[in-house]
């Protein structure tokens, strides 16, 4: 009896008991999971990790379009707004990149276009940087800042549409092939076609990408893995190509910005075709 009182009393037994009477009712199988989860429980829950934060868990974090938040980011983001608000059109790689330091993000093409993402704006407190909605691209091209502005991007992913789009990606990519540096953006959209996605920044670089390779047979078309791009300025074709390939930075849950297939913070939507 004198045990049974003290059961009685026990706030952590009396928990125990009712957990396994609540058992004792349910079916076979839940049984079975009930008791997986008391036995191993703690060790499962510690093996969680959030998605974010700071960043330690993320297999997303430190990708082509989301990196971890330095610590002193908000001065830093304060600093790198007032800074490219001040560069002019002519303005020197060498004198912008001294005066913003490294940037967040890098992207390439052909020979002469470099364009790099500086962290402007916190969209959401989430402990990463995102390409996408936080940062301000500026573009250089032969070494000279030629613009810098707002950046019009959507879901690096797209799904195929087309029942023929082999035969159209090699299409593509003769095309491609064929044309010079200076050729009008109309007319190659006249000959290539609507690109697979169109990037804006600011109001004089369009980079159009063309899907003209497969790297993975999912269902969809990847723009950093499966396109070539062809950048214009001021609607005339300045580069061609990703000078470095960044699928070698790819990141292992690219789909988390994929769905749905519209239009995300300003897409153009003549860019929406496979």
């Amino acid at each position: 009896m004198a045990s049974t009182t003290h059961d009685a009393d026990d706030p952590v037994l009396r928990r125990r008991n009712s957990f396994w009477k609540d058992v004792g009712r349910a079916k076979p199988g839940w049984v079975i999971l009930a008791a997986v989860v008391a036995l191993a429980g703690p060790h499962m829950i510690g093996e969680i990790r959030p998605w974010a934060g700071n960043g330690s868990g993320s297999t997303y974090v430190d990708s082509s379009y989301a990196r971890t938040a330095s610590h002193d980011w908000e001065a830093r983001q304060a600093t790198n707004r007032h800074t490219i608000d001040r560069l002019d059109t002519g303005t020197s790689r060498a004198f912008a990149m001294a005066r913003l330091g490294a940037p967040d993000f890098v992207e390439t093409y052909g020979d002469n276009v470099d364009v790099v993402f500086y962290r402007t704006f916190r969209v959401t407190d989430d402990g990463l940087t995102t390409k996408r909605t936080e940062t301000t691209p500026i573009v250089f091209h032969d070494d000279v800042l030629v613009n810098h502005g707002r950046y019009q991007t959507g879901s690096p992913t797209r799904t195929v549409t087309d029942a023929n789009w082999e035969t159209a990606q090699y299409e593509r990519a003769a095309r491609i092939a064929l044309l010079t540096l200076g050729a009008p953006l109309t007319v190659v959209r006249d000959d290539v076609g609507d690109p697979t996605f169109h990037d804006r920044i600011g109001d004089r670089v369009d980079i159009l990408f063309y899907r003209t390779h497969r790297d993975s047979n999912d269902g969809r078309t990847s723009k950093l893995r499966e396109t070539t791009p062809l950048v214009f300025i001021d609607g005339q074709l300045a580069a061609v190509g990703f000078r470095t390939p960044l699928n070698q930075n790819k990141p292992p849950v690219e789909s988390a910005e994929t769905i749905p297939d519209v239009p995300l913070t300003g897409e153009l939507p003549a860019g929406d075709s496979l």
